[in-house]
This record gives structure tokens, sequence and C-alpha cells, in this order.
């Protein structure tokens, strides 16, 4: 699947292209999962609004190194954690076409500090 991603970087690859390149039915969004928890680029509804459920772009056919792929995978669990809705002002990007990003609740340049807790 990584193969078939890196062949098709920017393009969209839907679940029907996963499973038959897999070879598996239900396993492809376990299998993506996967991949972007070793810090491979992949985006999918989540993270691009124009993309629905069980559609991927694959941004980068290189991993970032491990102090990005880290930031990335912090990213994801406080957008998870957020049940990946705004917390401000709870804004759905499945629904809206807003794109979802993580701050500081208090800026850096206001005192605020970064901390490994998440």
């Amino acid at each position: 699947m990584l193969r078939y991603f890196q062949a098709n970087v920017g393009v969209l690859v839907t679940k029907d292209q996963l499973r038959y390149v897999a070879r598996t039915l239900p396993d492809h969004p376990r299998r993506v999962r996967e991949l972007v928890e070793e810090g491979w680029q992949i985006d999918s509804n989540f993270d691009l609004p124009g993309l629905r459920p069980r559609e991927y772009v694959m941004t980068h056919s290189e991993k970032p190194d491990s102090n990005a792929r880290h930031h990335i995978k912090r990213q994801h669990k406080i957008l998870a954690r957020a049940r990946w809705c705004c917390e401000k002002c709870g804004t759905d990007p499945r629904v809206d076409t807003t794109r979802l990003q993580v701050h500081h609740s208090l800026p850096v340049h206001r005192g605020a500090r970064t901390t490994t807790r998440i």
C-alpha cells in the first residue's frame, strides 16, 4: 500500500483502490492509520475538508525527520481528543469547509510554554 501511495503522491486515492492494492476488504483504514503513525504524510477528510471519508492523499513521498513526526503525532492526538472539531467554536470540518489547525491556547509570544503533555 505504501508503494501505491508513493506512486500517486498528490493524487486522490479511494478506499476501493486501496482494497484492490492491499487485497483485503475491511483492513485498509487500519493500514492507512499505521502508515500515518509511522510518520508518512497521508491526509484524510479530517485533514482536508474537501475529501470524503475513506479518501486519502499522500502529500510527500518521503517521511519527515523524527522531530516532525513527533509534532504530527501530537497534533493528531490533540485533534482526536477534540473529536476532530474546533474546541473554540465547534466547527466540524466534515460538514464545513474549515481546516483545523492546532495552536497554543495562549500564544508562545505571550508566555505559553510548549510541553509534551497531551
